[in-house]
């Protein structure tokens, strides 16, 4: 897994590639939770997103399962 950011003051933006070395997968969930409880995901891209408090989680959309 490879995990980059582009920090401003008030935001970042994060890249997340992680890479299958198994069998083929059909659907795909990513969880983690922010180190600070006033940070949010506000949009994504290539998954949907769903927030908890400090905690998101990540689903595929149709073209990445």
């Amino acid at each position: 897994m490879t995990y980059t950011t582009n920090d401003w003051p008030g935001g970042f933006t994060a890249a997340v590639t992680i890479q299958n070395l198994g069998s083929a997968i059909n659907g795909w969930t990513l969880g983690f939770t922010f180190p600070d409880s006033g940070q949010k995901v506000d949009t994504g891209w290539s998954a949907t997103f769903s927030q908890s408090g400090q905690n998101v989680t990540a689903t595929n959309v149709d073209y990445n399962a």
